[in-house]
């Protein structure tokens, strides 16, 4: 196993795992995994914690294949979506069918949002914050900070944060959707706060194995982190039902505000 050391430090190869993760057999199991219910209610629940109207331009990061930009577009708003993945890149435009007047994909890192006091509202869904180390992870949060517009908001959701992983970390998970059978390790390395999971993905008989690091922070990490880049934290919620957050909820939904 390799080694994840205490100072969040890895090899490159590690670090940056996320650069070739989303492709081929991984894409099409979130596909099987999403439902077009579940992006409706996460798209609900954004609109409502940035307090935006029709005809606002938000960004997406990471965007994935666009399925909140799409949806987000479907109701009148403005999307600039950014990810790293070529593919979910390629699969968001394709998606876009219409509605290309009001959706922008732009393929690069998440940290790279180049234009400044543009956006009415941000949001990064999916777990996707902790795919960068500390460090890395403020870098993002600076980017966003500097590209929305004052007093804008941003949504974070996440169940990968501590209060919400530690309480319900299996070491070992299956699942079965679409013909495709996924394996999940899990291994947690308290001394860098970091989860390594290895996915054993079969599909049509063939195997593939992939590799993932989370970097994993408190609610209250999280917190010190906006303030150290230009937000302020507004609410913690545990559900798309702004239901409060406590230890051990599925998942973290964070609003702030740009100060």
């Amino acid at each position: 196993m390799p080694k994840v050391d205490s100072d969040s430090s890895t090899t490159n190869a590690q670090k940056d795992w996320y650069k070739d993760f989303f492709q081929g057999v991984t894409l099409d199991f979130w596909r099987a995994v999403i439902t077009p219910e579940q992006t409706r209610a996460e798209a609900d629940f954004v609109i409502e914690a940035l307090g935006v109207k029709k005809g606002a331009h938000l960004v997406d990061v990471p965007c994935g294949n666009g399925r909140h930009a799409v949806e987000l577009a479907k109701r009148g708003f403005r999307v600039t979506g950014i990810d790293i993945s070529d593919d979910y890149i390629k699969e968001a435009n394709s998606r876009a069918g219409e509605l290309t007047n009001l959706l922008t994909f732009i393929e690069d890192d998440m940290r790279n949002i180049r234009t400044a006091n543009a956006f009415d509202g941000g949001y990064c869904l999916g777990d996707c914050f902790g795919y960068l180390d500390h460090h890395s992870s403020e870098e993002f949060l600076k980017a966003l900070a500097k590209a929305l517009k004052p007093d804008s908001k941003l949504v974070i959701d996440t169940s990968m944060v501590a209060e919400c992983l530690i309480p319900n970390l299996h070491k070992k998970v299956e699942y079965n959707f679409d013909q495709i059978q996924v394996q999940i390790e899990n291994s947690y390395h308290a001394e860098s706060s970091c989860l390594e999971t290895t996915y054993f993905f079969t599909q049509n008989g063939l195997r593939e194995v992939r590799h993932s690091l989370h970097w994993v922070f408190t609610a209250g990490e999280i917190n010190r982190m906006l303030g150290r880049t230009g937000f302020r934290l507004l609410h913690l919620f545990g559900s798309l039902e702004s239901e409060p957050f406590k230890i051990g909820a599925d998942r973290l939904l964070v609003v702030a505000q740009k100060v």
